[in-house]
């Protein structure tokens, strides 16, 4: 019997180990700047649901010819936000700020992921049936909660806007020298 080391194959312990230790420093640097790009994906992905929720209401208001609402609830059925799961969207003929039948429901979009917090500085937004929003501006403000946040500001004119970050300090501002807080 001839033992020929160079016809066996595989992996010598020290190797294995050797390739293990990479394996988890590359994981353990990485591991943080892959949690910041979920993050802001989630966060981009609700604030365009959000905006795309908003010029539905608009949209109705003005194609059905009355008042359509848009409020952040946690139930399908009344607004409430107090821990908003969903922006429900409905006629409000008779001027209540929530729907009355489940006839008058439109659509309820579901704001998916729960390390995301919503808010709006009014209880609901209400546009007339020429696409103007009621009252003055509103602003949605959507939070990550690594702290990241975005703003959605409405004019009364039904115009959406994306709070951008005005001096280069990497938070986002509602006005110049405001940034926003989460």
């Amino acid at each position: 019997m001839q033992n020929n080391r160079h016809n066996q194959r595989g992996l010598t312990l020290l190797e294995l180990l050797i390739t293990t230790g990479i394996l988890m420093i590359t994981i353990t640097l990485t591991l943080p700047s892959l949690t910041s790009v979920v993050g802001n994906n989630q966060l981009n992905a609700t604030t365009d649901t959000l905006r795309k929720a908003i010029t539905l209401v608009r949209a109705e208001s003005i194609k059905r010819g009355h008042r359509v609402v848009g409020c952040l609830s946690d139930k399908p059925d009344a607004c409430n936000s107090s821990r908003p799961l969903q922006l429900l969207v409905f006629s409000d003929r008779d001027r209540t700020g929530d729907p009355t039948t489940t006839g008058d429901l439109i659509k309820i979009v579901e704001l998916d992921y729960p390390t995301i917090t919503t808010s709006y500085n009014r209880s609901y937004l209400a546009f007339s049936p020429l696409g103007y929003a009621s009252g003055t501006n509103g602003t949605f403000k959507v939070c990550h909660r690594n702290g990241q946040g975005e703003l959605l500001v409405i004019s009364t004119l039904g115009r959406i806007r994306k709070a951008v970050d005005y001096d280069g300090d990497g938070l986002v501002e509602k006005t110049p020298g405001t940034p926003i807080t989460c």
